[in-house]
């Protein structure tokens, strides 16, 4: 009975586990069937629409007095006065006295110099008239080349005698100094009634009629300024627009390239351009006129540069964040399926990338990102309403925008509205990571170097 027992228990177990299975599998819900569509994924594309572009290059550099001398007395003695404005930080103006060494000692030595060529002088109009008193007494021949020798003795005791009267004269203008320019002190040395001697560096001065900014540029950004020409007429050469920020505010200088610097830094690989800025002469742009109370460039600050570019022909700038594996783009062909296509960009900027060749008119191309992409998959286009411009920034100060009657800026075929105010966004070049500008005047000064 055990045994049967132990038999029958385990199968009735499995039996009734197997019955309520069944139960429960034949009275649950039945799970609703559904279609599924194939989805196409939409996209954002840009026409291509090749431009004549004109490429703003982007640096920073340090403001640097364009004339800057050691200021010092080429006499010894005692300073006798010394200008108030001959401190660190002063200004003066041409012509002004800076400092004079006392002239006690070279007065008194003018007097005798002085006296030495009126005596010689005395002497020479002596002798001549002896000479011509000698020709007309009969009798009395004199040898014509001993009177030629006490003439010429005469005359070189007299410009002997002025010579040593010029140089002391000299001497005792150089008693004081004067300005040479308009300009501010660096460094003053000199107090007053201090014995200096002769080359004593009294102080380190600069002319604040023009400033100069070492920009620095990669070989790729120099390829799209004009290197060869480079002349003293700032009206020749690649315009600069340099921004200084100070406090909250933005202030705006328009410059030129006057230079470049004769070799290539080791350290860094990049090679110096020089801007100038004359501040006498400033050409006041639109946003410039209203700066009235623009501040004074001082020595050592930051500026923010945009130079114009070359003018390329045929180039499409897109959005830089769409190239794939450094130079490819995905476009959309007739039938709507992408396909993969390699490009040759001349250049990179931090939001853009100009592309010279590869693409053609009026192709699509894809400016939204993809989370899957694959050679020949259908896609559903649409006209990329905010990033259709091919500026993917509105602020950047690119020569490839142009202003409408209203005011606003056009970029290929959109138009974005104009932001206001001075403080806004700043790019940075990928080359020098360095910032570009968002001036409202700059794609002018650029459009300028166009024409």
């Amino acid at each position: 009975m055990k045994i049967f027992f132990k038999s029958f228990v385990p199968i009735l177990l499995l039996s009734v586990g197997l019955f309520f299975f069944w139960l429960l599998n034949a009275h649950s819900p039945k799970p609703a069937v559904r279609s599924y569509l194939n989805n196409v994924p939409p996209v954002s594309v840009q026409e291509v629409f090749p431009q004549v572009v004109n490429i703003p290059v982007y640096s920073r550099g340090l403001v640097t007095p364009g004339v800057e001398l050691v200021l010092t007395s080429e006499l010894g003695g005692r300073v006798s006065y010394v200008s108030a404005g001959l401190i660190a930080g002063g200004r003066f103006r041409k012509g002004d006295l800076l400092f004079a060494v006392d002239d006690s000692a070279i007065k008194h030595d003018i007097t005798r110099v002085e006296s030495r060529l009126l005596t010689a002088q005395q002497r020479y109009r002596t002798l001549v008239a002896e000479i011509e008193a000698e020709q007309g007494v009969e009798g009395l021949k004199t040898s014509q080349s001993y009177l030629n020798k006490r003439l010429q003795e005469s005359k070189a005791q007299v410009r002997a005698a002025r010579a040593e009267y010029e140089l002391v004269q000299l001497k005792f203008k150089k008693t004081k100094v004067f300005a040479p320019f308009d300009g501010r002190v660096r460094e003053s040395f000199l107090v007053e009634e201090q014995i200096v001697p002769p080359g004593f560096r009294a102080a380190i001065i600069y002319a604040t009629n023009s400033v100069q900014v070492r920009l620095p540029l990669s070989d790729r950004q120099i390829q799209l300024i004009n290197m060869p020409g480079l002349t003293h007429d700032l009206k020749k050469n690649p315009k600069v627009m340099l921004r200084l920020q100070f406090g909250e505010n933005f202030y705006y200088w328009s410059g030129s390239l006057i230079g470049a610097e004769g070799s290539v830094d080791p350290r860094n690989r990049l090679m110096y351009m020089v801007a100038q800025i004359d501040t006498q002469n400033q050409v006041q742009n639109d946003q410039a006129n209203s700066q009235v109370s623009r501040p004074t460039l001082w020595s050592g600050q930051l500026l923010e540069a945009e130079i114009s570019g070359k003018t390329f022909n045929n180039i499409v700038v897109l959005p830089r964040e769409i190239l794939r594996f450094g130079n490819h783009v995905w476009v959309v062909d007739e039938n709507d399926r992408l396909r993969e296509k390699n490009v040759k960009v001349l250049y990179k900027a931090k939001n853009l990338a100009y592309v010279n060749e590869g693409l053609a008119y009026g192709e699509r191309v894809v400016v939204s990102p993809l989370d899957v992409a694959i050679e020949g998959m259908k896609v559903k286009t649409q006209l990329d309403g905010q990033a259709e411009a091919t500026v993917s920034n509105p602020n950047s100060a690119s020569s490839i925008m142009t202003r409408d009657a209203s005011g606003k800026v056009v970029i290929g075929k959109s138009i974005r509205q104009r932001p206001t105010g001075l403080a806004q966004a700043v790019q940075y070049d990928s080359d020098t990571k360095t910032p570009s500008i968002p001036h409202p005047g700059a794609s002018n000064v650029l459009r300028e170097s166009v024409r």
